[in-house]
């Protein structure tokens, strides 16, 4: 996400339709269905996982496609977060054409938009994202 788009507006977008996912589903329920009870006995006893069960899960999390996300959920935390939406809507689909809706609804105009990261910054993790700021 990082490295592919020249506008931090799109990676803000990612965040904020996660963490909507995030809220409708605790992670911490989801890896706990996911591990079986034994595994969440074990945390609730030792306070620890086993690796290979988080490994099992991080699996899991790669191979399900993210839920849908309400658009007019996402659309007022756009508006909250005053990030314009149509950023992370054309990283969606660069033709925009699945995304109109996201699109011509954007709620934050770009001129008014607060800044999500300045320059330097958004080139500087662009640079890491693509190893080379190692």
């Amino acid at each position: 996400v990082v490295e592919d788009h020249d506008d931090p507006a799109a990676m803000a977008g990612f965040v904020l339709a996660e963490d909507l996912r995030r809220q409708a589903r605790d992670p911490l329920s989801w890896l706990l269905e996911d591990l079986g009870w034994f595994a969440a006995l074990r945390l609730i006893l030792t306070g620890d996982l086993e690796e290979a069960d988080l490994a099992r899960h991080a699996e899991t999390l790669v191979a399900t496609p993210p839920a849908p996300v309400d658009s007019e959920a996402l659309l007022a935390r756009f508006a909250e977060a005053g990030v314009p939406a149509t950023p992370y809507a054309r990283a969606l689909d660069i033709t925009g054409e699945s995304t109109l809706h996201l699109i011509e609804a954007d709620p934050v105009e770009p001129l008014e938009a607060v800044p999500v990261l300045d320059d330097a910054l958004w080139v500087g993790l662009q640079g890491i994202c693509e190893g080379r700021g190692r």
